[in-house]
Order: C-alpha cells, then sequence, then structure tokens
C-alpha cells in the first residue's frame, strides 16, 4: 500500500483550518490536496486530536500482530490435527511406514515433505511400482 504524503498531525493541522472558516476550495489549494482526499481525510480524522491518531496508529499495528498470531496458531492446530490423527492416504502414497507402524502420522501433506519415520531415524519401506 502506498505511503501517503501526508503525516496524522499533517491532515489534523489541514482539518482544523477548514473547522475555523477557511474554504474547503481553498484548504485543498493551499496544500495541494484534492476535494475527494480532504473529505476522505476529514471522515476519518475529523473529530480526533493529535493524541488519538498515535492511539490509533499503535491499536492498528497491536491488530496486525494479532491477526498474525491467530494464523499461526490455526495453522499450529491444524498440524497438529494431522499428525495426531494420521492420515491413511498419505501412507499408501509415500509407502513408508513399515506395517507395525499403523499409528504412525505423516507430515507429508503440509508440503514439509519428510515423513515421521525419517525423522525418527526409522528405515522407509519400499514399494514396488
Amino acid at each position: 500500500m502506498r505511503k501517503s504524503r501526508f503525516t496524522e498531525t499533517m491532515i489534523i493541522g489541514i482539518i482544523k483550518k477548514q473547522k475555523a472558516g477557511m474554504p474547503t476550495a481553498e484548504v485543498c489549494q493551499r496544500n495541494g490536496l484534492s476535494p475527494a482526499s480532504f473529505l476522505k481525510f476529514k471522515a476519518k480524522y475529523g473529530r480526533m486530536n493529535v493524541s488519538d491518531t498515535h492511539r490509533l496508529k499503535s491499536l492498528e499495528n497491536e491488530n496486525v500482530h494479532l491477526k498474525r498470531l491467530l494464523t499461526d496458531t490455526m495453522l499450529s492446530n491444524i498440524f497438529l490435527r494431522i499428525c495426531w490423527e494420521g492420515i491413511d492416504d498419505t501412507k499408501s502414497a509415500t509407502g513408508c511406514c513399515s506395517q507395525g507402524d499403523a499409528g504412525t502420522s505423516h507430515l507429508a501433506t503440509l508440503s514439509v515433505q519428510t515423513c515421521w519415520c525419517r525423522s525418527q531415524g526409522r528405515p522407509a519401506r519400499q514399494t514396488a511400482r
């Protein structure tokens, strides 16, 4: 996303000039701003102070961080569920586990491309093709 030329402090200053009585067209012309952008800024920052914008920015950053944590947790849960349940389709497709390891889980479905048996040092079973 493209970064704005105007900081939050500058935007609030422009809005305050317009609220003080300066015509919108003149405010836009002096600051090199289109009327559409001015209205967009006014809708977002119209009732804020400078301290409110700093708080908004920190909340947005925290929101991004929390969304990333949620995504990582959801992926970990999917990964663990696959490991716990074991996937019979993957066992037959890779053919790496011996007959005695019926409950062994495989991780190949998550593009890891390594079998649990190989990571534990067990020999892979060769299948005839």
